[in-house]
């Protein structure tokens, strides 16, 4: 989940419409490292979640990137140095957007209250007992 702020409105105005969906996106996928928000997709994986093809998915990458809400980087393995994928830094707070501080549970409906059994009839624990036969009188 999301939250927006004041800014969003200002920042989505800038945008296309696709390239506002996959700044959603990319916040939503993002994971939190050392205070910025890192996601790692690719385009033809941010197309396939949003609905686009990957030709408009670019587009809207390159806008992101040419407004400052997002910052490509690409990773390479560190024994070949070849490329691994790549992954963008989304500025959260230049985009108006904002991850909640916790995760957010889903509502949780009421336990109903059910009434509780009648107690017992009580047997009257003071009797008179005859002695001589040990019995009730």
């Amino acid at each position: 989940m999301l939250v927006l702020t004041e800014r969003a409105l200002a920042a989505r105005s800038l945008l296309e419409p696709t390239a506002w969906l996959v700044l959603e996106q990319l916040a939503l996928q993002a994971d939190v490292i050392d205070s910025q928000a890192v996601a790692e997709q690719s385009v033809r994986t941010i197309a396939e979640s949003v609905g686009r093809s990957k030709d408009a998915v670019a587009r809207a990458l390159r806008q992101l990137v040419a407004v400052g809400l997002i910052d490509r980087g690409e990773s390479r393995h560190g024994f070949s140095g070849r490329f691994t994928g790549g992954h963008y830094v989304v500025d959260l707070r230049a985009a108006g957007l904002r991850l909640p501080a916790e995760p957010v549970a889903a509502p949780v409906a009421p336990t109903p209250i059910l009434p509780t059994a009648p107690p017992a009839p009580s047997t009257p624990l003071d009797f008179a007992v005859d002695p001589a036969t040990t019995r009730p009188v």
